[in-house]
């Protein structure tokens, strides 16, 4: 039998890690356990389809995370080198984006516990998406990056409609439907992005040999 996949013993180290958190803060500071292992719906007594596309985009994130990591995975089992820091990197991306998506860092955590203005998070996070455009802008230019443009651009659309007076004004003008233009917007984008990484990966498993001898 082959030696049992390491990342089994981490994942399995992370679950006791995070129920040991769970345990101490119900220890140390009388939270309730359901505070942390209940779902958000149970919870506030909302109806169970309340932020239901907003969960759904973070799981596409995830999914985006988990798509790059795995071949990441394979990569390294099979000594591929060819865009496998790429990969590492649009995976630990993704993994945030998916992290800022579904415990809302920039619009609560980031303002309320940590001092950080949301403006600061979602510049810092902009500068960060340049910086791996440019670094990694050859391989990207080299694959169907019409998919990662799309997203990118829904993702602007987005973040403009949020962060700029156009949000008021769209709001006062046609309601609710300027929420619907901004996370739809943001929507389309994580799936535009999930698609390109899922492409990209296979791209790259597929013409990996071609690939580095061109590099």
């Amino acid at each position: 039998m082959s030696n049992p996949f390491r990342g089994f013993y981490y994942l399995l180290f992370f679950g006791v890690l995070l129920l040991g958190v769970v345990a101490l803060m119900r220890v140390a500071y009388q939270v309730p356990i359901i505070f942390y292992t209940r779902d958000i719906s149970v919870l506030s007594r909302l109806h169970p389809l309340a932020g239901s596309v907003s969960s759904l985009g973070a799981f596409v994130w995830g999914a985006s995370a988990s798509t790059c990591f795995f071949t990441v995975f394979v990569f390294r089992s099979l000594g591929f080198r060819y865009g496998y820091v790429f990969l590492l990197c649009s995976g630990l991306l993704s993994l945030y984006l998916m992290l800022d998506d579904f415990f809302v860092i920039h619009e609560a955590l980031a303002p309320s516990y940590l001092g950080v203005q949301q403006m600061v998070v979602v510049g810092a996070l902009v500068l960060i998406v340049l910086v791996y455009l440019i670094v990694f802008g050859r391989l990207i230019l080299a694959s169907n990056f019409v998919m990662l443009l799309a997203a990118l651009s829904f993702f602007a659309l987005s973040v403009v409609i949020d962060q700029s007076p156009l949000a008021g004004v769209l709001k006062s003008n046609i309601g609710d439907w300027e929420d619907f233009i901004e996370d739809g917007a943001k929507l389309l984008g994580i799936l535009c992005w999930y698609a390109y990484f899922i492409d990209t990966s296979r791209w790259l498993l597929l013409n990996q040999e071609r690939l580095a001898g061109h590099n």
